[in-house]
């Protein structure tokens, strides 16, 4: 019951979607760019030392 009920409350957005979509001629990717910190190893993160031996 609970994943028709979360269907329904979306398949108005899915359609919108779509129909930009095939407006559009292309698909429809978020334009966000990341700016958080760049990759990291291991043992850069806080607190590595405490499991990096199990």
């Amino acid at each position: 019951m609970m994943p028709a009920m979360f269907t329904c409350g979306r398949t108005a957005g899915w359609c919108a979607h779509i129909l930009e979509q095939k407006q559009l001629g292309k698909l429809v990717r978020p334009a966000a760019i990341y700016t958080g910190p760049g990759p990291r190893k291991p043992a850069e993160v806080a607190g590595w030392s405490d499991i990096s031996h199990l």
